[in-house]
């Protein structure tokens, strides 16, 4: 997998997570906060026009779309995926859920990772993409090409052949890099994964399901 150049990687070296700020729209118990370890950094910033490509689970006509932000390689990423599929149970009559790609580069396997989900978004839609999601959070210490081949063979509608090909000649790249960028423009004071963001405020870190709830539920 070729580097990005000097100034992509420049670019996309978030922070480590920023010491805990409470914030204002959220109220958790001290319990809460010691249990899940939970990282918040809330901040204003202008919105951004989501793609109309990006991966969608939840309302078609939503009140709130929440951008969730993450690396196919982090931790914290894995550990939140039953709280986000309980939240879509939750509010997904209200709620849009998108899926934004945000590879560190200190995670060796996140770009062609993050790569071949948008390749099998593009051939098996969103029901496809998000089953991938999956396999690959289940999966984080083996994503190498033949692996993730491997769990692309599991998604009906997928051409492995196409498949393939996407991750030999990184053609998804550009629209990972896209991501990367529009995320970078969210204005954010400290990007890391795993984040959301809804109507201007982000969240950083791995939130438990009551607080991710609340903050939610403040926005809509």
């Amino acid at each position: 997998m070729p580097s990005r150049n000097a100034a992509s990687k420049a670019a996309h070296q978030p922070a480590d997570p920023a010491p805990l700020q409470h914030s204002a729209r959220v109220t958790l118990s001290r319990r809460s906060w010691l249990v899940a370890s939970v990282l918040l950094a809330c901040a204003p910033s202008r919105a951004v026009v989501i793609p109309p490509n990006a991966p969608r689970i939840g309302a078609r006509s939503p009140k709130l779309v929440v951008q969730e932000i993450g690396d196919y390689e982090c931790s914290f990423c894995a550990e939140v995926v039953p709280t986000v599929d309980a939240l879509v149970e939750k509010f997904g009559d209200r709620v849009a859920f998108v899926w934004r790609n945000y590879p560190l580069d200190r995670h060796p396997s996140a770009m062609i990772a993050a790569e071949s989900a948008v390749e099998v978004h593009a051939q098996a839609g969103d029901a496809g993409f998000w089953k991938y999601h999956h396999l690959l959070f289940a999966n984080q210490m083996a994503l190498e090409p033949p692996d993730l081949e491997k769990y692309a063979a599991k998604i009906p509608g997928v051409d492995l052949a196409r498949f393939r090909d996407a991750l030999k000649t990184h053609s998804r790249q550009p629209d990972v890099l896209r991501d990367q960028r529009e995320v970078d423009a969210l204005g954010v004071d400290r990007v890391a994964t795993r984040m959301f963001y809804a109507d201007g405020d982000a969240a950083v870190g791995a939130y438990p399901f009551d607080a991710l709830s609340a903050w939610i539920e403040a926005h809509l």
